[in-house]
């Protein structure tokens, strides 16, 4: 059956209104779950179920664990704009700041990345990302995931910061040292590239010679057209402006392969 066909299903209609007359019962934990099914059949945002779940989590926002408030988020931004939603959509980060530090195990390398990646995309504050990426610098890269979260949580986060460079470095080299390449998608690994040599520009602490090499034997290597293969030197060349004349070497070089495999 469909999704359509499930929710117009008698039986399902009947197990809503089942759940929703005994919502007061249910823990913070189980209301983020139903919210989940629910959405996930595309039950309307406006629908009586999905209101009244809503309804609850606002008042019991506060009670929500870090990975409830990060994957409630998530749930939010992927339906309509309701002004139900969107009220808890402001409300999420201001909770998430507010338990961060009594709430967060520092010692789970997968729950401080996490953190740490919705910081970057929900522009909470400077000293809530100084905290999660001081906690991030003293743990160990363990699963590519986290270590993914964690490049792209530096690369992204819009203001400087002394540790952003290193941190992403050693994410980097867990990614390498893993061959994430072959485990993510050509966009994600060219979005890693953008953001990195955007902030290579600012600070030359995230310069990473072996990422750019692996990125440009990725698009010789691949059936990459010309136009992708011309946007990575591009991307690469964003970076010259900042760095040393050998590391101004080293990228034009690698422009060149490409050029030389792909191009001429």
């Amino acid at each position: 059956m469909s999704k359509e066909e499930i929710i117009n299903n008698k039986t399902f209609e009947a197990l809503c209104k089942s759940v929703r007359s005994g919502l007061r019962l249910w823990s913070s934990n189980n209301l983020v779950e139903i919210l989940k099914i629910v959405l996930f059949f595309n039950v309307p945002a406006t629908s009586i179920m999905v209101q009244s779940v809503l309804h609850l989590l606002k008042k019991e926002i506060n009670d929500l664990n870090i990975s409830e408030i990060i994957f409630l988020h998530m749930l939010c931004s992927k339906t309509r704009n309701e002004p139900s939603i969107k009220a808890i959509q402001i409300a999420l980060p201001i909770v998430f700041e507010a338990n961060i530090k009594l709430k967060l195990d520092r010692e789970d390398m997968g729950h401080v990345a996490e953190a740490l990646d919705y910081s970057s995309s929900y522009k909470v504050s400077e000293a809530t990302f100084d905290y999660l990426i001081t906690v991030v610098s003293k743990l160990q890269f363990d699963d590519i995931r986290d270590a993914f979260k964690v490049a792209r949580a530096c690369s992204q986060f819009p203001l400087p910061h002394p540790l952003k460079g290193s941190v992403c470095v050693s994410a980097l080299d867990f990614l390498l040292d893993n061959g994430f390449t072959a485990k993510y998608s050509e966009a994600d690994v060219h979005h890693i590239l953008e953001s990195v040599t955007k902030n290579v520009r600012r600070d030359d602490s995230f310069y990473h010679e072996r990422f750019f090499n692996t990125i440009v034997d990725l698009v010789i290597q691949k059936d990459t057209g010309s136009y992708k293969a011309i946007m990575t030197c591009r991307r690469l060349l964003r970076a010259v402006r900042s760095l040393l004349s050998n590391k101004v070497n080293v990228l034009i070089n690698l422009c060149y392969r490409i050029l030389q495999e792909k191009i001429c």
